[in-house]
């Protein structure tokens, strides 16, 4: 069995608190903030090459946003010479998860959240793509419903910034392909109607 690796006792002004998930290509912790006491979550990659270049890229594209429906992104820097984002710490249920605990499909209780939800999916494409930001993965896991009821659209590692030079490859795929518009899955530019596709996609699914 994998030994557990220590988990880091501070990365720059952040204690670590405690693992909210690894991946294959860094970590997710629960970090306090030493000057302010909040508690926030920190992404910190582990790997190199094109990962680091989507890395920056995500957080080039999701720090400039704050919106009510979008996980805020605050700080970057690097740990052990790989770097790191401290983001808002949110803990919620993934929506299709969320809206099959609420009722069965047709049943006016899901499709009435259901559309709640998606109406704040929708103002928060609304407001990345006037940023000039494509999202390019808008679907079930990416989109979290809070204990309050709040909707948050998160991960934006795959997000087109059409404002800088893109780092996707020609007849490279981005996305998740059971969501993906006909562009995206033959490895075409994806733009702002990619996203509304993506989004008909996602609605389809919680209904």
């Amino acid at each position: 069995m994998e030994e557990e690796q220590p988990l880091p006792i501070e990365i720059d002004r952040y204690r670590v608190l405690r693992s909210l998930g690894r991946g294959g290509s860094g970590q997710v912790f629960q970090v306090a903030d030493t000057l302010t006491g909040e508690h926030l979550a920190l992404k910190w990659l582990q790997v190199s090459g094109l990962a680091e270049d989507r890395f920056n890229r995500e957080y080039e594209a999701a720090v400039r946003l704050n919106h009510p429906n979008i996980v805020r992104v605050y700080h970057y820097g690097r740990y052990e010479d790989s770097p790191w984002f401290s983001m808002e710490l949110v803990d919620g249920v993934q929506a299709q998860k969320y809206v099959q605990q609420v009722g069965w499909g047709g049943s006016e209780a899901r499709t009435k959240e259901v559309l709640r939800i998606g109406a704040a999916v929708a103002d928060a494409l609304h407001y990345i793509h006037q940023r000039h930001l494509v999202h390019r993965d808008v679907k079930s896991s990416n989109v979290l419903v809070l204990p309050d009821g709040r909707v948050k659209l998160f991960d934006f590692g795959t997000a087109r910034v059409l404002d800088a030079a893109d780092i996707t490859h020609e007849g490279e795929f981005v996305g998740t392909y059971a969501y993906a518009s006909p562009e995206q899955c033959m490895g075409q530019a994806a733009d702002s109607r990619s996203d509304l596709y993506n989004f008909g996609v996602f609605l389809y699914r919680l209904l």
